[in-house]
């Protein structure tokens, strides 16, 4: 899934998206709130989540994993 590394081998090996936003139902661009992650094989592939301040990567995650090649049971 992604590139194949895990989020905590950051950047540079795994897949990650940055500046994440959203465009409320009068079309403003929003920063995401509340977020949570849900992971049902973490020995497969993982999320980290990162709420860095703005000016930086802003609301950012890293994910990824081996998947179907770590053996992971389906």
């Amino acid at each position: 899934m992604g590139s194949g590394h895990f989020p905590s081998e950051g950047y540079r090996r795994a897949s990650y998206f940055r500046h994440l936003k959203f465009l409320d139902d009068r079309f403003i661009e929003r920063d995401p709130v509340n977020l949570q992650t849900f992971v049902t094989k973490p020995n497969c592939y993982d999320l980290l989540l990162n709420l860095d301040p703005p000016g930086t990567c802003g609301v950012n995650f890293y994910y990824g994993g081996p998947g179907f090649s770590a053996q992971c049971p389906i």
